[in-house]
């Protein structure tokens, strides 16, 4: 007998842990809420400050919801960091590197232009 999974289990998942630091998907989802929060799509590249004591969560939300890494790039002073990532859309040429990345990257360029805002929940599908 097998279960069937449905949109309601799907969301459900919030409790489950997904990171290797042991982090839930929830934890994960709260992060990278906050670290994407001045973005119009949450897709594009990410250069924002946080909070020294948030990097290790970062660095996990990041890779988990983009498959970007998450670097550093100056020390500002009072436990706050500026970091950096590629984004989503930089991190998937770079997976399918070979097929169609010329069109993705001219693209990439052209999204935050004429991308509609998203609501509340920025991964949630249109």
């Amino acid at each position: 007998m097998t279960k069937e999974v449905n949109v309601a289990d799907i969301l459900d998942m919030d409790d489950m842990v997904v990171s290797p630091k042991g982090f839930t998907r929830g934890d994960l989802s709260k992060a990278f809420d906050k670290l994407t929060e001045n973005l119009d799509n949450w897709k594009m590249p990410i250069h924002t400050n946080i909070h020294t004591s948030e990097w290790d969560m970062m660095i996990e939300a990041c890779v988990f919801f983009t498959g970007s890494k998450l670097w550093q790039v100056k020390d500002l002073g009072q436990c706050m960091m500026e970091v950096k990532a590629d984004g989503y859309y930089k991190a998937m040429a770079k997976v399918y590197g070979g097929y169609g990345t010329e069109s993705l990257l001219t693209s990439i360029g052209n999204v935050g232009v004429d991308a509609p805002k998203l609501g509340s929940n920025p991964r949630t599908p249109r």
